[in-house]
């Protein structure tokens, strides 16, 4: 009896579960596995979310990817909860074989749906501010870089002139404008680092790509903002020295201007206050005159190194001031009155020119030391006070070779002007001229030599090679003129040799060879 009760118990059960199983929902499986793989498509594509770049494009392409994710989770998220409320009943009812695992599965699919929703927020949220961060950043980098290439451009534009600018009181005005400017772009500069930094922290691990924006848009700062600082503190440097060279012209030509007028009232004067007046001007002359050659340095230092339009202006004020300082040093020492302004530019000229190779000599030394420092000036002092002993050779020098260039140019023009055929009694004065210009060269050369000799050599040198080179030139033209007429003479000769052997051929039979070595000889001696 008792075996048949469990019999029937157990068929009891058996139906029990059946029936339970059978309301479990038919399609409850399916769902869980739908909404189990539309969590899984989410998964997969989290990894496009991760940060790339900070470049607008992108980031805006990542955020609008990252709402698509997030709208399929907001739209999958009312299935997940009902196949998780509908899992938990299942469960609580026993209609599943094994209420174990399905609890398992149920609850793994709330914490997968709470774990996407969760990254991709966050990701949202990131990308969000990013984006918004990014576009501040290249708003504000677009607008310095800008700058910072037109302020480039116009900077390389006024700093390629050759040697200093025209109207230097433009450029400093512009220059001083420009680190005003720069000063007010800082302000921009700091801006877009700060941004920078908040986009590192939202960055994170990320952050280089931040660094390396930001490191190419300092260097480009620095060496824009350096070259214009550059460029400003070299116009400043090139006015003071002006400045500096302008103030010194002036004080020498106001001491000029009181010396001419002192002179001229000690005219007025008693021989013995004439005689003061001089020895006093002759002691100022040598108190000043150091600051004259300091002068001189400076103005040929500014020419020779701050290009043509600095030399347009430098040039006129240190002849002038030459010329000034010459007339009165000569005024003062004789007492005479100055010598005559052309020869006195004349022979200015040609101390220049001499004293110009020499200082060249003394600015190959560039590289001096601080020891050597006085060397250089007593070197320097040295070859001009030579360059004064030796003026009166060189100018004697300089105008004879000036004066035999000259007649090489007027020879050169009269065999160019010589008429077809050419007359053989003009070409021989020609050539008597020229051999007598040939004792002036060697005249000229001994000066050269002696002139080399005392110290003047690279002085002495261009002219020397100008003088060879144009006496070669006019010797290889004459040569020709003179193998032309020789072949003319010839020519001649031959023709009037044949007509005379014929004129004996005919009258005596026949030339002897001694008659004919006669009419050679008599030839020869006529050419």
């Amino acid at each position: 009896m008792l075996s048949q009760i469990d019999v029937a118990q157990k068929k009891l059960q058996d139906v029990s579960l059946k029936f339970r199983l059978f309301q479990k929902p038919a399609n409850f499986e399916q769902r869980l596995q739908e909404s189990k793989m539309i969590l899984d498509e989410v998964k997969m594509h989290l990894p496009a979310l991760e940060t790339k770049s900070v470049e607008q494009e992108v980031v805006q392409s990542q955020l609008n990817h990252c709402v698509n994710l997030y709208k399929s989770l907001s739209e999958v998220k009312s299935e997940v909860e009902m196949v998780i409320k509908t899992g938990r009943q299942i469960v609580q009812k026993r209609q599943t074989e094994n209420p174990k695992e399905l609890d398992e599965r149920v609850t793994a699919l709330k914490l997968h749906y709470n774990e996407l929703g969760a990254k991709v927020t966050e990701r949202k949220q990131q990308l969000e501010k990013c984006l918004k961060l990014s576009r501040k950043m290249r708003k504000e980098m677009n607008a310095l870089t800008e700058w910072l290439a037109a302020t480039d451009t116009e900077l390389t534009k006024r700093s390629a002139v050759e040697g200093m600018p025209s109207n230097l009181d433009s450029e400093v005005a512009w220059g001083k404008a420009t680190q005003k400017e720069i000063e007010k772009q800082k302000v921009h500069l700091k801006s877009i680092t700060e941004i920078g930094e908040a986009l590192k922290v939202v960055l994170g691990k990320k952050e280089t790509l931040v660094d390396d924006k930001l490191s190419l848009l300092n260097s480009n700062w620095t060496a824009v903002t350096s070259r214009a600082e550059e460029w400003l503190n070299l116009l400043l440097e090139y006015q003071k020295h002006m400045e500096n060279f302008d103030q010194n012209v002036d004080y020498i030509t106001k001491w000029i201007i009181q010396a001419d007028a002192l002179l001229d009232e000690s005219e007025k004067k008693k021989p013995q206050q004439k005689e003061d007046i001089l020895k006093r001007l002759k002691a100022e002359m040598n108190d000043i005159r150091p600051k004259v050659d300091s002068t001189r340095d400076q103005a040929a230092n500014l020419m020779a190194n701050r290009g043509d339009r600095c030399r347009k202006v430098v040039e006129p004020k240190i002849s002038e001031l030459n010329h000034r300082f010459a007339a009165i040093s000569h005024r003062i020492k004789t007492g005479k009155a100055s010598i005559p302004l052309k020869e006195l530019e004349q022979f200015n000229s040609d101390i220049q020119k001499l004293l110009e190779p020499l200082e060249a000599e003394i600015q190959q030394g560039v590289n001096l030391k601080e020891e050597d420092f006085n060397k250089d000036m007593d070197l320097r002092s040295q070859r001009r006070k030579k360059a004064l002993e030796i003026s009166h050779q060189w100018y004697q020098y300089k105008r004879q070779a000036d004066d035999l260039l000259k007649c090489l140019d007027d020879i050169e023009k009269k065999l160019a002007s010589l008429p077809e055929p050419r007359d053989e009694r003009k070409i021989k004065e020609i050539d008597r001229e020229l051999q007598k210009k040939k004792e002036e060269l060697n005249a000229v050369r001994r000066q050269a030599e002696g002139l080399s000799e005392d110290g003047a050599a690279m002085a002495v040198e261009p002219t020397q090679i100008q003088l060879s080179k144009r006496w070669r030139e006019i010797e290889s033209k004459f040569a020709q003129f003179r193998r032309l007429n020789f072949a003319q003479i010839v020519s001649c000769y031959w023709q009037t040799h044949i007509c005379v052997c014929n004129y004996y051929s005919n009258s005596r039979g026949q030339l002897t060879g001694k008659d004919n070595l006669g009419a050679i000889s008599n030839f020869s001696y006529a050419f």
